[in-house]
């Protein structure tokens, strides 16, 4: 079930609700200089600001005002009172798991980043895709790492055996929506623990290295001669793309052409002798933060 916003009378806000594999998510829109008394969650959540904004006052008469980029982490049972900015405030609320692993205290950050990663994610559909539940699910972990400190983190001597056995796992499972989440708990691993760790070993989230792995071989197959004759719609599914336009997007993102005009300029290339084409290895270095 979606997150739904309540007033202190129960009254439910509009919102257009998603899922991920582990959190609920809910985009909410609120109409200039709403104001809300007695506003309280029954669980743990997060707030991200990404247009607009609002006071929150506490009990004992703390205030704070919050922008577009900030993000706030409330406890359950927080009661505050909210009131919003001049102009039409736009939010995306996330339900945390019941055990996130990390100390659930009040906090506040700045980080435009990860608003503008989780909002490039989720996209503008209706509903979310695996891939997609994949990658708010790996930002989101990683944010609750970031809130979290390095308290309570061990720290890394060399890469250890679990963390190279998780990647292996992902990179033999291309085509699996699985997520970090199963595999960290295979592992004995809290989530969020292994996410952080995972981005610190390897350079990106595990879901951004499983996009990257199956673009890469399937970009390989595209200039393949053995596969020349195959069809884009093979190709995609054998490299665990949910279906031929998942892929046509991918490619045409990562090199700025369709998957078919692609294949025929690395034919070209090829029957006329060139070592150009695109740099396939490069994918695994363009990473711009988690995606």
């Amino acid at each position: 079930m979606a997150h739904r916003t309540e007033g202190p009378q129960g009254q439910r806000e509009p919102g257009a609700s998603r899922s991920g594999p582990r959190f609920e998510l809910e985009r909410i829109e609120l109409p200039p200089k709403l104001e809300i008394r007695g506003h309280a969650h029954p669980a743990a959540h997060l707030v991200l600001v990404l247009r607009g904004g609002f006071e929150e006052r506490l009990p004992g008469g703390r205030r704070q005002a919050l922008g577009a980029g900030h993000i706030r982490l409330s406890p359950a049972a927080e009661s505050h009172d909210l009131r919003f900015a001049p102009i039409a405030s736009d939010l995306l609320v996330v339900d945390i798991p019941e055990d996130p692993g990390i100390p659930l205290r009040s906090t506040t950050l700045k980080c435009d980043a990860y608003v503008n990663w989780i909002t490039r994610a989720m996209g503008s559909g209706d509903g979310l895709p695996p891939d997609r539940e994949l990658r708010v699910e790996g930002i989101l972990l990683e944010l609750l790492a970031r809130i979290s400190g390095n308290a309570r983190e061990p720290r890394l001597a060399g890469t250890p055996a679990w963390l190279i056995a998780m990647r292996g796992k992902l990179e033999s499972q291309l085509g699996l929506a699985r997520g970090i989440a199963p595999l960290a708990r295979e592992a004995g691993i809290h989530p969020v623990y292994a996410a952080r760790a995972f981005r610190r070993a390897f350079g990106c989230s595990p879901s951004e290295f499983q996009r990257r792995e199956r673009l890469a071989r399937a970009v390989w197959a595209l200039r393949s001669p053995s596969d020349r004759d195959r069809s884009l719609a093979s190709i995609a599914l054998e490299h665990g793309f949910s279906d031929q336009s998942h892929f046509t997007r991918e490619v045409s993102r990562r090199f700025g052409l369709p998957p078919g005009v692609l294949r025929r300029r690395c034919g070209r290339e090829a029957r006329a002798g060139s070592r150009g084409g695109p740099q396939v290895s490069g994918i695994q270095d363009a990473s711009a933060g988690p995606t």
